[in-house]
């Protein structure tokens, strides 16, 4: 718990908050306590709720001292949304638009999370749908954006639209893939290995493989999975063959083509062992941490 003495500092803080951040060095703590990158006076052993209610104060105190700017609205609007609470949202969409307004990408981009989860909350922010706001924050470079676009372009037109991509929508998914992928979010490269093992080309399996190992490597668990699967099957289907090849041998016995036979029995084993030493080792999946292949615009770093 605070003591009387730090609340007492906090609540002055809030009334007098320029002379209590006139400091330089009080003033970055501030923010990176407010951003969420600075540890509070009472971490680590705090619940999450408190830690959050210590950033959300470290925020009130910038603004409060005139610190105006749109990733200091972005974090409080972030906050508040947190907390879960109806009479909070209407404070968060306020902090959210004004961050979004400013050019902040994050903001934009949670705000099209909002109106994903609840259409409701449309007017609320302008009449905007999510699609809207992801493609803004897209354009501004938003990594999560760029990928939850991707998957509403691909979603209209495959379960709304009943069809395939056009072949301008898959270059577009793809740019944007790749783009994400490019600021080094994991995530991105799940999703373009996913793409190119949808397009299914040779070529294609193996870029998709390189995407999906990178994943894996990168701790999405999802990849991991699908790698080792895919794998198990590719060497399972040349067991069999192998299998099948090394019957016709034996059943051949000494006639003319026993040779033949058994040379190719021969060759179907080695393929089998090439194959099946190819199966990716990333340990036990089960410990690995879950992530969901879905953007977290929440939890975001």
């Amino acid at each position: 718990m605070r003591t009387f003495l730090q609340s007492t500092i906090a609540s002055i803080c809030i009334v007098f908050a320029t002379a209590c951040i006139s400091n330089p060095a009080t003033y970055h703590e501030q923010r990176e306590l407010c951003l969420g990158r600075l540890p509070g006076p009472e971490s680590p052993d705090m619940d999450a709720y408190s830690q959050r209610q210590q950033q959300r104060e470290a925020c009130q105190t910038l603004l409060n001292a005139g610190h105006d700017d749109a990733e200091l609205h972005y974090a409080v609007g972030r906050l508040l949304y947190l907390t879960g609470l109806t009479e909070e949202m209407q404070e968060a969409i306020k902090h959210l638009r004004i961050a979004d307004k400013a050019g902040n990408a994050k903001a934009t981009t949670l705000l099209g999370n909002l109106v994903n989860n609840d259409p409701n909350v449309t007017k609320a922010i302008g009449g905007k749908d999510s699609r809207t706001f992801y493609e803004e924050a897209a354009a501004r470079g938003d990594p999560y954006a760029q990928v939850l676009l991707t998957s509403i372009i691909q979603q209209n037109a495959v379960l709304k639209e009943n069809r395939l991509l056009s072949p301008e929508e898959r270059q577009h998914v793809l740019h944007l893939l790749q783009q994400a992928a490019a600021q080094g979010y994991i995530l991105a490269e799940y999703h373009l290995g996913r793409f190119y093992w949808n397009v299914a080309s040779d070529t294609d399996m193996a870029i998709a493989m390189h995407h999906l190992e990178r994943a894996a490597r990168g701790g999405v668990r999802q990849a991991a999975k699908e790698l080792q699967q895919w794998a198990e099957r590719r060497c399972e289907a040349k067991r069999e063959v192998q299998t099948a090849s090394t019957a016709n041998c034996k059943a051949a016995g000494k006639k003319p083509e026993a040779e033949t036979q058994c040379k190719a029995a021969r060759k179907f084993q080695k393929e089998a062992e090439a194959e099946c030493a190819q199966i990716p080792d990333f340990g036990n999946l089960d410990a690995m941490p879950y992530q969901s292949v879905i953007p977290d615009v929440i939890f975001r770093p």
